[in-house]
């Protein structure tokens, strides 16, 4: 039985389902810079772009925030640093999987869309999924 939702058609057997996610499952958009011939630093940033940055930053703020008012002494630095980059790694985790999931819609939506890390063709579909995982456990 299908439920037509890729989420919940993945979620069971994502991880293990990973190696056998074609390369080009993915529709292309056609204007993209190929994956060939781009600069590693290119490759770094596309796979940066899937954690959503922006995101993070707006769930740090108020998780440092909890922190530093949650006892009167303030909390030891090694916990704040440690909770922050695990914090993270998770919403950075998850939003690499989200991409995975909205492949499909991101390459068909439209020009903002398909000039994301997957559609692009910057990174493959496979790759952005072991990210997510890798991050999210981790």
């Amino acid at each position: 039985m299908t439920t037509g939702s890729p989420l919940i058609e993945a979620a069971p057997g994502m991880i293990g389902a990973a190696s056998n996610i074609p390369e080009n499952s993915v529709p292309r958009n056609p204007e993209a810079p190929t994956a060939e011939g781009v600069l590693f630093g290119e490759i770094v940033k596309a796979y940066l772009t899937l954690m959503k940055p922006k995101v993070i930053v707006l769930l740090e703020i108020p998780t440092l925030a909890a922190m530093l008012i949650a006892q009167p002494e303030l909390p030891a630095w090694w916990l704040v640093v440690v909770t922050l980059l695990a914090g993270a790694m998770a919403a950075g985790g998850s939003a690499a999987i989200n991409c995975f999931v909205d492949r499909d819609i991101d390459a068909l939506m439209g020009s903002r869309t398909q000039q994301r890390a997957i559609p692009a063709g910057l990174v493959s579909p496979r790759g952005a999924l072991t990210f997510g995982v890798v991050l999210s456990v981790t």
